[in-house]
C-alpha cells in the first residue's frame, strides 16, 4: 500500500468516525438511566453497515467513533480522568468487535446478495444475525465495564443490558437497510424501491420522535413541578432561618441602644439563652465604631471589662497572624464583646474594617441602613479552614447620623447552618448546591450535599434565587438517576421504543413488498427478453393472423417475403400464396386446428418481387373464441429445389436405362 492509499484509508476512518460520533450522539439524546443507553443507537447500524461494506480495515474508525462518544458522555457527568478514559476505549473495542462478528455472521452464514433485502426469510435472518444475535456483545462487554468502574450499580445491571442491546438491535435493524439504500441508490435492486421505502419509513420516525419530545416534556415538566414543590420550602426555610437571625442579632442592636455604656456581663447574660437556643450560631457580638483619637481609652475600658491586660485593637497581618493596628486610620469597628467567649476569646479587639470582604459589608450596611451578609470568609477565631459569615446589624445611637455607631454581629460557621436547614429537608435521590454569585465573589459554594461536588449539567434541575443582606445566593436542585427511576413513568421511552418498534416493522413490510415486486418485475423482464429474442430471431419467420388478416408478423417474416417493417400487418393472408388452392385448403384447415391443436403443411409463398418459395408452415390456435392462430414459417426453398433437382435426376436416369 503506498503512501497515498494510507493517506485516503486514514482520511476514511475519519470520516465514518465523525458520521459514526453523529448517529450516536443524536441517538444518546433519547436515552434513560446512565445516559449511557438509549432506545435507539443508530450508530449500531452505521458500523455494521461500515465493515460489511469497507472490510475490517475501517474498524479504527468504529472505535474511535465509539470512544470519542462515552468520553464525551463522561465529560457530562464529571471530570474526565483516566478511568472515563479506560472505560470509554472498552466500550469501543466491544463496538467494534460487535460490528466485525455482525459481519462475520453475515457472510457465513446467508446467502450470496442477502443485503439486497430482497426475499423475506434471507432478509429476516440477515437482519436477525445483524441485530439481536450480534448486539448480544456490546451490551455484555460495555455494561459489565460500567459496572466494574463502579458507574452503574448491581441492581440496574440487567436494565442497562436490556436498553444498551435493544438500542443496539433497533438501530441495526432500523438504520441498515437506510445505510444501504443510500450507498446503493443507484443499484437496480435500491433505485426502483427506495422511493417507496425512505418516505413512510422517514415519517413513521418522524411521527415517533415528535410523539416521543411532546411525551418527554410533559414529564419533565411533571418532575420539574416535583423539584419545585420540594425547593420551595427549602428556600423558605432559608429565607425564614435568615431573618429569625437577624431578629437575634438585631435584639444585641437594641440591647446597645438601651444601655450605651454596655457592660460584658450584662452582654454575656443577655447573649447566653440565645446562644444556648441556637447552636448553630457560632458567636454574636458587639463592633463599636471608635474614632482614632478614642482608641487608646476604649482598648483600656476594654481590657477592664473582659479582665484581661493589654487588649489592643489588632488586623491580620501578611502571615494571617493578628498583630495590633500600627497605623492610624479615622475609624475602627473592633470586636468588643463576643459570646461565647472561651473559643472566641482571641477575636477580641480584631478591627473586622481591616479585612476588604468585611468592610464591604461594613460599607452596605452603613449605606443602606439594613442588614448585610458577608461573602463566605475564614474567621479570625478559627484555626482550620472552614469557611463562614457574619450577619451585620447598623446600630445609630445618636438620631440623626451620618454612620453606625456600631454593629451587632452574628458569626455563623456555613456546614453548621446549612446541615441544620438541609439535612430535615434534602429528600433522598436529590443533590444540592447554595452558591454565592454576587459579582463581588467568583461564584463560591456555599454548601453542596455529599452527593455532588461539582457542577453538573443535570437535565432535570431546579434552581431558586435568593436576595438577602445585600447578597445574591442560587440554590440548585439535581435529581439524580435513583431520584429520576422511582419518579419517572418512563411514558417517554416507551413510546420512543413503540414507535421504533413499529417503524422497523413497517420498513421489513415495504422490503419484502417491494423487493418480491422487484423480483416479479424482473422475472417479467427475463420471460420478455427471451420472448422477444424468439419472436425477433432471423430463423423463425412468424405471424399472428386473425379473421385470415395478419395482426403481426416478426422481421424475420418480412424479410423472407420482402416486405418492409409492419407493410403485412392488417393485410389478408391471401395475398402471401402463390395460388389460390393453397389459400383455400389452408382455410379448410382451421377446423383441425381447434381440433388438433397444430396442423402443418408446406406450400409455395408468393414474395412481394413475385419470387415463389417453398416454406414448412405451422399454426396453433391462440384464442379460440377471437379466431387468432399463430403461424411459424421456415423457408424450405433450398430443400425442394434440391429434392425436385434429385427427382428430375432420377427419372432421367431411369429414362436412360429404360
Amino acid at each position: 500500500m503506498n503512501l497515498s492509499s494510507i493517506i485516503k484509508l486514514i482520511a476514511l476512518n475519519f470520516i465514518i468516525a465523525i458520521i459514526y460520533f453523529i448517529f450516536g450522539a443524536t441517538g444518546l439524546q433519547l436515552g434513560v438511566l446512565s445516559g449511557y443507553s438509549t432506545a435507539i443507537f443508530p450508530a449500531a447500524g452505521v458500523a455494521f453497515v461500515a465493515i460489511f461494506t469497507g472490510g475490517s480495515k475501517l474498524l479504527p474508525a468504529v472505535w474511535l467513533g465509539s470512544a470519542s462518544i462515552n468520553v464525551w458522555m463522561s465529560s457530562k457527568f464529571g471530570d474526565i480522568g483516566v478511568q472515563n478514559i479506560v472505560v470509554a476505549a472498552s466500550i469501543g473495542i466491544s463496538s467494534s468487535l460487535q460490528a466485525l462478528v455482525a459481519v462475520v455472521l453475515t457472510k457465513r452464514f446467508c446467502k450470496s446478495g442477502s443485503e439486497k433485502l430482497l426475499n423475506t426469510s434471507n432478509s429476516l435472518w440477515f437482519l436477525l444475525l445483524a441485530g439481536p444475535m450480534a448486539c448480544l456483545i456490546a451490551a455484555s462487554w460495555a455494561c459489565a465495564t460500567l459496572l466494574t468502574a463502579d458507574i452503574i450499580p448491581s441492581t440496574e445491571f440487567v436494565s442497562h443490558w436490556l436498553h444498551w442491546w435493544l438500542g443496539d438491535t433497533l438501530g441495526v435493524i432500523l438504520f441498515t437497510p437506510l445505510l444501504l439504500m443510500v450507498l446503493n441508490y443507484r443499484k437496480p435492486w435500491w433505485s426502483q424501491r427506495i422511493k417507496n421505502i425512505i418516505l413512510p419509513v422517514l415519517t413513521a420516525l418522524t411521527i415517533t420522535l415528535l410523539t416521543f419530545f411532546y411525551v418527554a416534556d410533559n414529564e419533565k415538566a411533571h418532575i420539574t413541578n416535583q423539584l419545585k414543590e420540594i425547593a420551595s420550602p427549602i428556600t423558605e426555610s432559608i429565607k425564614s432561618n435568615l431573618y429569625a437571625y437577624q431578629e437575634l442579632v438585631g435584639s444585641i442592636g437594641n440591647l446597645v441602644k438601651i444601655n450605651p455604656s454596655l457592660e460584658y456581663s450584662l452582654f454575656e447574660h443577655f447573649t447566653e439563652s440565645i446562644i444556648d437556643n441556637h447552636p448553630e450560631l457560632s458567636a454574636l457580638s458587639w463592633n463599636p465604631r471608635i474614632s482614632s483619637s478614642d482608641r487608646s481609652q476604649f482598648e483600656a475600658y476594654i481590657s477592664q471589662q473582659m479582665g484581661m491586660s493589654n487588649i489592643r485593637i489588632t488586623q491580620r497581618d501578611q502571615l494571617n497572624q493578628l498583630v495590633p493596628v500600627k497605623e492610624e486610620r479615622s475609624s475602627y469597628v473592633p470586636i468588643a464583646y463576643i459570646s461565647p467567649l472561651g473559643s472566641n476569646i482571641k477575636a477580641i479587639g480584631y478591627d473586622i474594617s481591616s479585612n476588604p470582604v468585611r468592610l464591604n459589608a461594613l460599607n452596605l450596611a452603613n449605606t443602606t441602613g439594613k442588614v448585610a451578609i458577608t461573602a463566605p470568609i475564614q474567621l479570625v477565631q478559627d484555626t482550620d479552614t472552614r469557611m463562614g459569615i457574619l450577619l451585620l446589624t447598623p446600630v445609630m445611637l445618636n438620631n440623626p447620623s451620618d454612620s453606625a455607631d456600631g454593629y451587632a454581629v452574628g458569626v455563623f460557621h456555613l456546614d453548621t447552618i446549612w446541615q441544620r436547614i438541609f439535612n430535615k429537608q434534602l429528600t433522598e435521590g436529590l443533590s444540592l448546591i447554595l452558591e454565592d454569585i454576587d459579582p463581588s465573589t467568583s461564584n463560591t459554594i456555599l454548601f453542596h450535599s455529599d452527593k455532588i461536588t461539582t457542577f453538573q449539567d443535570f437535565e432535570y434541575s431546579l434552581v431558586d434565587d435568593i436576595y438577602f443582606g445585600g447578597r445574591h445566593w442560587r440554590l440548585s436542585i439535581y435529581a439524580s438517576p435513583s431520584y429520576l427511576s422511582s419518579k419517572q413513568s418512563l411514558l417517554a421511552w416507551q413510546v420512543l421504543l413503540a414507535g421504533v418498534v413499529f417503524t422497523s416493522l413497517l420498513q421489513l413490510l415495504l422490503l419484502s413488498i417491494t423487493g418480491h415486486h422487484y423480483m416479479i418485475v424482473q422475472k417479467v423482464e427475463r420471460l420478455l427478453t427471451e420472448q422477444t429474442a424468439i419472436l425477433d430471431n432471423k430463423l423463425l419467420a412468424i405471424a399472428t393472423v386473425c379473421d385470415r388478416h395478419i395482426i403481426w408478423v416478426n422481421s424475420a417474416m418480412e424479410l423472407m417475403l420482402g416486405y418492409d417493417k409492419n407493410e403485412l400487418n392488417g393485410c389478408s393472408t391471401r395475398q402471401c400464396y402463390a395460388y389460390e388452392k393453397d389459400f383455400q385448403s389452408i382455410g379448410k384447415a382451421y377446423t383441425n386446428i381447434q381440433n388438433v391443436g397444430v396442423i402443418r403443411n408446406e406450400l409455395e409463398f408468393l414474395r412481394k418481387d413475385g419470387q415463389h418459395i417453398w416454406v414448412d408452415m405451422r399454426g396453433a390456435m391462440l384464442h379460440k373464441d377471437k379466431d387468432e392462430s399463430l403461424w411459424v414459417f421456415v423457408d424450405v426453398t433450398e430443400r425442394k429445389q434440391a429434392e425436385l433437382t434429385s427427382i428430375f435426376s432420377e427419372k432421367k436416369f431411369k429414362a436412360l436405362f429404360d
